[in-house]
């Protein structure tokens, strides 16, 4: 497990890098006109990038209630970048007519990677306090 989790880091790092890269080709290759839907579009992408890079890679470094939740959070943190940037990067930089389809299903991979994070650093006694104390404090009503 620890093998892929510094593998997980590693490509955390590396997305987060590739950021950096695609902000730079956007800015100086492309040519997008400054202030188009094209433009912000790549924008949005280089920042989704960027952010979700940083977590996963930062990931490997957070001690969380449940290790293997937040290795599967991770990995769709990653499908998501592959699709959800890739695909954007692709249709802007290809210049497309229509974003491709694999774009919305990026993006629900990315808040899927989000929901399954709150899950795994959610200790099981965490969510169970919460519960019980909405079920305490129905008695002390009665």
């Amino acid at each position: 497990m620890l093998r892929m989790q510094n593998m997980m880091t590693l490509i955390g790092a590396l997305a987060a890098g590739m950021a950096v890269l695609a902000g730079a080709v956007g800015a100086h290759v492309l040519h997008l006109e400054p202030g188009s839907v094209r433009a912000h579009t790549y924008d949005i992408a280089v920042i989704y990038l960027l952010v979700h890079g940083a977590v996963v890679c930062l990931g490997g470094l957070v001690q969380v209630a449940r290790p293997r939740l937040w290795f599967v959070a991770r990995g769709l943190m990653v499908l998501g970048m592959l699709l959800f940037c890739g695909g954007i990067f692709i249709y802007v930089g290809a210049g497309f007519d229509k974003p491709l389809p694999i774009i919305p299903m990026g993006g629900m991979s990315l808040m899927g990677g989000w929901l399954v994070a709150a899950f795994a650093v959610c200790g099981q006694a965490v969510c169970d306090a919460g519960f019980e104390t909405a079920r305490l404090t129905e008695k002390e009503v009665d």
